[in-house]
């Protein structure tokens, strides 16, 4: 497959359904590609790793967002992200990450290991009722969904009464950073972003009256002791964003994780008998089918990557994906294998920018995976998945799954059918 061809590949409909192909093409023509005079295309890990990890890197900024799309600023989803460390460069981005980070350290993460267990167990009778039931769970809808959402909620505050209405709308948050949304997706994650905003400032102002342990309230004192350390918009942007990145960074790792553990049985065998075969197949699982597929960056000087100069304003586009399958990197990297040494993907970024959400995503994996597969001993899918059309994201939006056994229930009382706690 040639240049044309790999790139054509990525763009069409084989790119959403599998962009491998294209990528392994690309590695033939280098670590770093180059496509225009302005444009650069990354699929080589250690070239991706110095320019994710260089200081003087920046992030898609409102000059490019100006050029591309011209009616940004009228979309309230496009102009929260770029009030939030995901779209800032320093010394913004330095001043208001630690403040987030802080709430998702090791220490942090470790005292939710047994909230996380207890929701996986809750959501693993859920899909086991709703088998017995309806003869079909949707393993998007009832479990890889909600869990992430639930946690989230939990750090922020929210009552569990709440749940379901952020599950209906957290997935329309982050279409904006899709490769080519549609008019109404646009339209949808703009009128979501609203209302999620509008519900995050009762919030604010319901913990600015009565603080609890929870990041609302921590933002909120960091607001009152120091206003220049955090504002008032900012602290309402970045809860929107941490709904969003509950999913970017863990409901899309646990839908492909299921599916590859019905495609794969012996791994799922494994999983149930094995709980230290968790960590390592969630590592494999996010090298080999990274959630989140790219990202891009914009050269602020004359630099020199892999052998290629970029010039001053390059447009840098990092295929993630390709990335964790660098052949210069790993051996035989189309192949999955969750035993393999010295495994460590950028598919959370890295530098600046890496997902301080990381670790709470791998616990949750770790964690959900094995809970509903040992909840539902012969666990087979029961018809094709139903991928979204997304290039940026690898989501599904549908993976039917039907069992017939199942162990003793995990949690007093069944979890409701719709999958949300009362």
């Amino acid at each position: 497959m040639d240049l044309q061809s790999a790139l054509a590949w990525l763009m069409g409909p084989e790119g959403i359904e599998d962009p491998y192909p294209a990528y392994q093409a690309l590695h033939e023509h280098g670590p770093v590609v180059q496509v225009t005079d302005s444009m650069f295309v990354v699929v080589g890990y250690d070239a991706a790793n110095q320019i994710l990890r260089d200081p003087s890197i920046s992030v898609v900024n409102e000059a490019r967002l100006d050029r591309d799309w011209p009616a940004w600023r009228t979309n309230r989803a496009a102009t929260l992200l770029t009030e939030t460390v995901l779209l800032t460069d320093p010394p913004d981005h330095g001043r208001v990450r630690p403040l987030l980070a802080g709430w998702f350290s090791a220490r942090r993460v470790a005292d939710l290991r047994g909230f996380v267990r207890e929701q996986s167990d809750r959501l693993a009778d859920g899909v086991a009722g709703r088998c017995a039931k309806d003869g079909v769970a949707d393993l998007v809808k009832d479990f890889a969904l909600p869990l992430p959402v639930w946690i989230m909620c939990h750090i922020l505050g929210v009552p569990p009464s709440d749940h379901r209405w952020f599950e209906e709308r957290a997935g329309d948050l982050l279409i904006v950073m899709e490769a080519s949304p549609q008019p109404e997706e646009l339209e949808r994650g703009n009128r979501t972003t609203r209302e999620i905003e509008a519900y995050m400032t009762d919030l604010v102002a319901a913990r600015r009256r009565r603080p609890a342990d929870d990041l609302p309230s921590a933002l909120v004192a960091a607001h009152d002791r120091d206003r220049t350390a955090l504002t008032a918009q900012e602290i309402l942007s970045h809860l929107v964003l941490l709904m969003a990145a509950a999913l970017d960074s863990t409901a899309y790792l646990l839908a492909n994780g299921l599916l590859h553990l019905l495609r794969h049985p012996e791994h799922a065998t494994r999983l149930r008998a094995d709980d230290g075969f968790a960590q390592p197949y969630v590592e494999e699982l996010l090298r080999w089918d990274a959630p989140s597929q790219f990202t891009v960056r914009r050269a602020t000087s004359t630099m020199r990557v892999a052998g290629t100069t970029l010039p001053p304003d390059a447009e840098i586009l990092i295929l993630l994906g390709a990335v964790n399958r660098d052949p210069r990197r790993f051996d035989s990297p189309q192949e999955f294998r969750p035993d393999r040494p010295g495994n460590h993907s950028l598919s959370f970024s890295a530098g600046p920018h890496f997902c301080f959400g990381a670790p709470l995503a791998r616990l949750e994996a770790q964690i959900a995976l094995p809970a509903v597969l040992r909840r539902l001993p012969d666990l087979t899918l029961a018809g094709e998945p139903t991928r979204l059309n997304r290039r940026a994201i690898r989501w599904y939006g549908r993976v039917p799954a039907t069992a017939t056994q199942t162990t003793p229930q995990t949690t007093t009382g069944a979890v409701p059918q719709t999958v949300s706690v009362a």
